[in-house]
């Protein structure tokens, strides 16, 4: 997704590189240590702008708050409620609960505030720490995409209970740090094929987008297995409203820099919009939608933290199950160039990359914070903390060094007070919206892969149809990965650099015969 917004970022940043501010003398004192540690003079910026441009990524940001906390309880638990769910969920009642570890059950709604603090506090220290340690402009927080992938794959679809999903995620976290810390980054990014890397984005975005339709109604299950919905019904009549009124705001002439603002930030206005109607429906008593406050967003909720920290290291039987290793690999490989990708497009809209594209500064440290980022989430009870391609909006602002990504971090420290006002952003016409612009934005990744090359085209499509007909991202890479091998190998074009493929090809293979042998599927 980071990639095809770095020509956008340069592009149609309100200030351009000759109205860069001259480096200041060196101050003594407090400001004069921010500006040594942080290199502020050193790349062209300022206090003031880093500080502005920290704000500009939490609020390019903040909609991950609403969005991960449900998504990883309420939404796809309630999907088990018509008969999805294999195990790890129940309706007790009108109260719908959620299998944490053993015979450990919690409500769902009990889960989601926990969530809602495990992902602003992990997002605040891991991002915190980017600026600290990878000293760069970027925000962290759970990944849209990956959290999918536990909530709709691992937890939904293969009856995981939360525990052992959280525990597939601190594996990859560790496994991802061991890879960041040593050689081995740099050998795959030179050998895994860019039209791969960039099918699997897509497909995400792809997998993304379908949620968020279903989630609104506008999909539904139907005698061709999926359908339209009923667009008469009020939430999915303002949720195809909110879906148009994102794209409207995003495709605004910008004649001016608030107008440029204005489009950046399209999908936070159109969720405050949304957020504002639905509310507003809620609370006059409309059925489909919540109103501006119920009992379960109370501020005293978020003491559920504790149903939800430290489950992951109950949770490692899941690596009883065969398909938990494939579930692992697919996180590290997905988070490994997600996070690759964020870093390049946020170090070249920032003119850290050289006319050779090489890049200036040492970002190794940075890919050391992502990966432990996804551990630290994993402890708290959230998915995989990874680098958002929005830190880019920061870049545009004027945002060079990691103070920006320290300011970030403490605004998202200090968002666990507005948890109240989430209520009003919990229908799904304001989430859905969230989730199609997301996967859109991520769709636009097509555009990278080669399309002259009839083995990359076979092996991308059927990366990306199979996300979305299979319901698995994981699924999606493992028939990405095998055909491409299949077919390099058929068409006599198998060389030395595709042999980290045919390794994990080798591996997802013996992965799906366990499964099979062991009537898994």
């Amino acid at each position: 997704m980071a990639e095809v917004l770095v020509e956008e970022v340069e592009n149609t940043s309100p200030s351009s590189p000759s109205e860069e501010p001259t480096p200041s003398p060196k101050a003594n004192g407090f400001k004069g240590w921010l500006d040594r540690y942080f290199h502020i003079s050193e790349r062209g910026s300022t206090i003031a702008r880093e500080l502005l441009g920290g704000l500009v990524i939490f609020l390019a940001m903040f909609y991950i708050l609403p969005l991960n906390s449900n998504m990883l309880s309420t939404d796809w638990a309630n999907l088990g409620t018509v008969g999805i769910s294999a195990g790890n969920m129940r309706q007790v009642g009108d109260v719908v609960e959620i299998l944490i570890y053993g015979d450990v059950w919690a409500p769902a709604e009990a889960v989601r505030a926990g969530i809602f603090a495990a992902t602003a506090l992990s997002a605040g220290i891991t991002t915190i720490f980017m600026g600290f340690y990878g000293k760069l402009p970027v925000g962290l927080a759970s990944g849209l995409g990956l959290n999918s992938l536990i909530a709709y794959t691992v937890m939904l679809g293969m009856g995981y209970n939360f525990a052992q999903s959280m525990c597939i995620v601190m594996v990859d976290g560790i496994l991802f740090l061991i890879i960041s810390i040593t050689p081995l980054r740099a050998w795959i990014v030179k050998y895994i094929p860019k039209s791969l890397k960039f099918a699997i984005s897509a497909g995400i975005g792809f997998f993304i987008c379908f949620i968020g339709f279903q989630n609104v109604g506008v999909i539904v299950d139907g005698p061709t297995l999926v359908g339209m919905g009923n667009l008469a019904y009020l939430p999915t009549t303002l949720g195809l409203i909110g879906i148009i009124l994102v794209f409207a705001i995003s495709v605004l002439p910008q004649k001016n820099k608030v107008m440029f603002w204005v489009t950046k930030f399209g999908v936070i206005i159109a969720i405050l919009i949304m957020g504002i109607i639905c509310g507003s429906l809620g609370s006059a008593g409309v059925e489909g939608f919540s109103g501006f406050y119920n009992d379960s967003y109370h501020i005293k909720e978020l003491g559920n933290l504790g149903t939800v920290f430290g489950a992951a290291f109950l949770g490692f039987d899941a690596f009883t199950k065969p398909m938990s290793y494939a579930l692992a690999f697919s996180l590290l490989f997905v988070d490994f160039f997600d996070t690759t990708g964020t870093l390049v497009g946020v170090e070249s809209g920032a003119g850290m990359v050289d006319k050779d594209g090489r890049i200036t500064v040492d970002d190794r440290p940075a890919m050391i914070v992502d990966a432990a980022g996804t551990v630290i989430g994993s402890v708290f009870g959230t998915t995989t903390v990874t680098s958002f391609v929005e830190s880019t909006t920061g870049v545009a602002a004027g945002a060079r060094t990691g103070l920006a990504a320290v300011t970030t971090g403490t605004l998202f420290l200090l968002s666990t007070l507005i948890y109240p006002a989430l209520s009003m952003f919990s229908s799904s016409a304001v989430t859905g919206l969230a989730l199609v612009y997301v996967g859109v934005c991520m769709f636009k990744n097509l555009e990278s892969i080669e399309w002259n090359d009839w083995v990359t085209v076979v092996s991308s499509f059927l990366t990306v149809i199979m996300m979305c007909v299979a319901y698995s991202i994981t699924d999606g890479i493992a028939v990405g990965f095998f055909s491409y091998t299949i077919l390099t190998a058929v068409s006599g074009r198998f060389k030395k650099t595709d042999i980290p493929v045919a390794v994990c090809t080798v591996a997802f293979i013996a992965i799906y015969a366990i499964k099979v042998a062991t009537h898994l599927v």
